[in-house]
């Protein structure tokens, strides 16, 4: 029986952290999204940065919220809407 409940937390484990998108991937999305941008945030400055940036908001608030930022934010094209999708996630954390 513990067995079986194991199984079925790591299978969910796996199935929930294997399906976000990749930060590098969102990153060359965003670098799109602010080209031309007076004043892109910071941790676009440069890729590793950015990857460093979004892997540290994964960890800090876990693998949905981040998931649900990111797929906000491949879906956005304006720079108003991937700063609303982080805005949505952070006032959910708090």
């Amino acid at each position: 029986m513990k067995f079986i409940s194991l199984l079925i937390a790591l299978t969910a484990l796996l199935l929930s952290s294997g399906c976000a998108p990749d930060a590098s991937k969102v990153c060359s999305h965003l670098s799109e999204v602010y080209k031309g941008n007076v004043d892109p945030p910071g941790y676009l400055s440069e890729q590793a940065r950015c990857i460093e940036h979004f892997e540290m908001r994964k960890k800090q608030y876990g693998v949905n919220s981040y998931r649900r930022e990111v797929e906000c934010i491949l879906g956005s094209t304006r720079v108003f809407d991937v700063k609303d999708c982080t805005e949505k996630e952070n006032k959910k954390m708090k």
